[in-house]
């Protein structure tokens, strides 16, 4: 399933991955994760880079000395995104291989 961004939306979402890569303190490791999920990020995205996004933004705000108003943003970000998500027109159940 994809979800379709505008392209504002899209570059206030690559413009925050950048914020948190780039601030003060945050580790290789996570720098590297962001990165990557910046470089993922475009107008037609599987919905599954938007919950990784959504994830990695949501643990930024928790783990990493933000300032308030990036930290506020994080989480703005991950809900949205996570609801951008659940009203994708073409929400199917997924099937779990067990």
């Amino acid at each position: 399933m994809d979800v379709q961004l505008s392209t504002r939306t899209m570059l206030e979402l690559i413009d925050l991955l950048t914020t948190v890569a780039t601030s003060a303190g945050i580790g290789d490791d996570d720098r590297y994760e962001l990165a990557f999920a910046r470089g993922q990020v475009a107008t037609r995205m599987p919905a599954v880079e938007l919950l990784v996004c959504a994830g990695l933004l949501w643990e930024a705000s928790d783990r990493l000395a933000l300032d308030p108003a990036t930290r506020a943003a994080c989480h703005r970000w991950s809900i949205r995104l996570a609801g951008l998500i659940a009203a994708a027109p073409d929400r199917r159940p997924l099937a779990i291989a067990s």
